[in-house]
């Protein structure tokens, strides 16, 4: 006769009614104690075939957590909220899918909200997040200095003991993990210098504040590091759309007899610079190079694979997570570090 109480927990029959931590643990010959650590990732208390035996017991009954259950006894959920200021931002969406990785590997969940500092409504936003008690607040993708109302909100929500990452601009009490804008223009300079161009135009985007001016410090800085002389250098203000972009590499080419290297604030209006060098009967990479910055559009994708700089934000998102699991009571702070990739845009060709 076989014992049943050896039986693979595979074979067990759920309960009727909703199944309890207690059934998992009843199942599986441990106490509810034991059942709860192996259920919560990362607690080191419980052996792997003990975790094993129990996370198999918990599949076969069908038992979830109750988060909510959770979050009134420890004051917090197994939960992250994450408020991004626009989903369609490339910085923002990349954060925030290198934070689900990590924390699905982790069993927390996250949920996202949708709110821009500069219109008012970040602070309201973490507001109503603390109702579902998540452990961590993660601003995600900011490019500006947190409003004084966005402070007060985050400051109160650490004060009931949650733990608050900013990744790019934050505050001085909070975790924080940032990007260098600056950085990563000096080595793109250093890059195209190393491709042999010599005179370049630069297209700055005035609507980046911030960001924007970190971004053209590091492409002037570069190029003077990289050999450049700043007579060398001609840089044209401009809005951050293709058209405008466009427009403004056609000033560049028509100005500037031998500029031979467009370098623009962004990838989209890197595209648009694209299109003006093909409109004046040149070709990216052999007459004039073009490079971006951001590494946020499918550069493969273009007609010509486009040369851009790597911010790591979704490295930065993977960052931000573990932060978030800091027992450190000190502010953390990490950065980034950005890495240039070339493609065709860019890279010298012979031929005609």
């Amino acid at each position: 006769m076989t014992d049943s109480s050896s039986r693979d927990p595979k074979g067990a029959t759920p309960p009727d009614g909703p199944v309890t931590l207690g059934d998992v643990a009843r199942l599986a010959k441990v106490s509810v104690a034991t059942a709860s650590r192996a259920l919560s990732a990362g607690s080191p208390r419980v052996s792997e075939a003990t975790r094993g035996r129990i996370a198999a017991a918990a599949q076969s009954l069908g038992y979830a957590p109750n988060l909510s259950a959770r979050a009134t006894i420890l004051g917090s959920s197994a939960l992250v909220a994450v408020v991004v200021s626009d989903f369609l931002e490339p910085a923002g969406a990349s954060v925030v899918e290198g934070l689900v990785a990590r924390a699905e590997a982790a069993g927390m969940i996250v949920t996202v909200a949708s709110a821009d500092d500069v219109r008012g409504d970040a602070a309201t936003a973490v507001r109503r997040l603390r109702g579902l008690q998540p452990s961590a607040v993660v601003m995600a993708g900011m490019t500006t200095a947190p409003s004084a109302p966005l402070v007060t909100e985050l400051a109160h929500f650490r004060g009931l003991g949650g733990r608050v990452v900013y990744v790019g601009q934050g505050d001085a009490d909070s975790d924080r993990v940032a990007v260098s804008h600056r950085d990563g223009a000096v080595q793109l300079m250093a890059a195209l210098r190393a491709q042999g161009y010599e005179r370049c135009g630069v297209i700055a985007d005035e609507s980046q504040g911030q960001a924007g001016r970190d971004w053209l410090d590091g492409i002037l800085a570069g190029a003077a590091s990289a050999g450049i002389p700043s007579a060398m250098m001609t840089t044209l203000w401009s809005q951050g759309e293709r058209e405008a972009a466009r427009a403004s590499a056609a000033r560049l080419l028509d100005e500037r007899a031998g500029v031979d290297c467009i370098v623009a604030a962004t990838d989209t209006m890197a595209l648009g610079a694209l299109s003006a060098v093909r409109d004046a009967g040149l070709t990216p990479g052999r007459d004039v190079g073009v490079a971006g910055f951001g590494d946020t559009v499918d550069a493969d994708g273009v007609v010509v694979g486009l040369t851009s700089v790597n911010l790591g934000w979704e490295i930065a998102g993977d960052c931000a997570f573990g932060l978030t699991r800091s027992s450190l009571t000190t502010p953390q702070f990490e950065t980034v570090a950005p890495f240039v990739v070339l493609r065709a845009s860019a890279l010298r060709t012979t031929g005609s």
